[in-house]
């Protein structure tokens, strides 16, 4: 574990084939982060893109040295987000999805919670959100694993799947090293992992836009389902001991 963090905050963004959206990404989320959090980093973690996304990015960190490629074989974006996460030196450790589907101006409340909760993962369900532009079938079809998700795991959270999630350090470098989902229910194994080791896990309300963009299909309910089964299934390491609580 690392002991101590030399920056304030990492944001960690997993893509695959994004050459279309990742320019305005980066733009955005930059000019966010050179407006408030100056000594903060960007990950860009790429899942074996094939197009052009590593060498746009790799461009934009020619330019902005708080931008970082992690450059990784194609095994899922839970995959991608672990590796970002455990070469992160920031006191919190914050991921998000390209399309930002919720906005960079959430980043701030976002890690401002993590000074209560060693987890602090981004609502779509709970009071004060807001959701616009989804499908009825996606939505539907997310209600359903969802629900399946926290009954299967025990989870109390309204939503474990939203793309905008923030970690303590010592808890990402816990979580994540205990990690074995590369797919897209490692939210879940995550949020599994950290109600059974103690660690305090906290909901924010977002405001969140469908992507017209988005990778994620149909079929890919069942699969998150097998993978959630597995976790269940697979229990955890027992050795690890709780985090130590602050007031």
């Amino acid at each position: 574990m690392t002991e101590a963090a030399s920056l304030s905050l990492s944001v960690i963004i997993p893509v695959y084939n994004e050459e279309a959206r990742l320019p305005d990404a980066l733009d955005e989320v930059t000019a966010y982060l050179d407006a408030h959090y100056p000594d903060a980093e960007l990950i860009i973690a790429s899942d074996g893109s094939m197009d052009d996304t590593e060498s746009i990015a790799r461009e934009f960190a020619g330019k902005s040295p708080r931008v970082r490629l992690l450059s990784l074989p194609h095994r899922g974006k839970g995959h991608a987000v672990k590796q970002g996460m455990l070469e992160a030196t920031g006191a919190v450790r914050l991921f998000m999805d390209v399309d930002l589907a919720v906005p960079v101006e959430l980043i701030a409340p976002l890690v401002e919670a993590t000074q209560n909760a060693d987890v602090v993962i981004g609502s779509r369900s709970i009071e004060g959100a807001e959701r616009s532009g989804e499908p009825l079938s996606r939505r539907i079809g997310g209600r359903i694993v969802g629900r399946a998700t926290r009954l299967i795991l025990g989870l109390s959270v309204s939503d474990t799947q939203c793309g905008f999630k923030a970690f303590r350090a010592e808890a990402a470098e816990l979580l994540f090293d205990g990690q074995r989902v590369d797919g897209f229910a490692f939210d879940a194994e995550i949020l599994y992992l950290a109600r059974r080791w103690g660690m305090r896990v906290a909901e924010m309300p977002v405001t969140w836009r469908y992507g017209e963009m988005s990778t994620v299909r149909l079929h890919h309910g069942p699969q998150t389902l097998a993978e959630i089964v597995k976790i269940r299934l697979r229990g955890m390491p027992k050795h690890i001991a709780m985090l130590g609580r602050r007031d």
